[in-house]
C-alpha cells in the first residue's frame, strides 16, 4: 500500500499486480464541503433518473460525513465504487 499524497488518508494505491498493470486507487474526500458537493451531485443525478428509492437515499446521504472511492481498473472504462460513511 502506497500513500501517494503522504498527507494522511487522502489517496492510496494498493499495488497487488506486476508493475505497469492497473492497481487499486483509493481516494478519500478531505473536507465536509467536498462531501456535501458530492452528495448534492449524487442526489441531482438520482432525481433526474427518478430513482425509486430517492427519499430513503436522501435521508441516508444527509447523515454522510465521509466518502471513500476505490477504482479497481477492471476494464478500460473502470467503475468507481463509493462508500458513504454516516455519522
Amino acid at each position: 500500500m502506497e500513500d501517494v499524497t503522504q498527507n494522511g488518508f487522502q489517496f492510496y494505491r494498493l499495488c497487488y499486480r506486476p508493475s505497469g498493470k492497473r492497481q487499486i486507487d483509493i481516494e478519500r474526500w478531505q473536507t465536509v464541503d467536498e462531501v456535501r458537493v458530492v452528495v448534492a451531485e449524487t442526489l441531482e443525478t438520482l432525481e433526474a433518473e427518478r430513482h425509486s428509492s430517492l427519499s430513503r437515499i436522501r435521508s441516508h446521504l444527509a447523515e454522510t460525513v465521509d466518502i471513500v472511492d476505490a477504482s479497481f481498473g477492471a476494464s478500460l472504462r473502470s467503475k468507481w465504487r463509493r462508500s458513504w460513511h454516516p455519522r
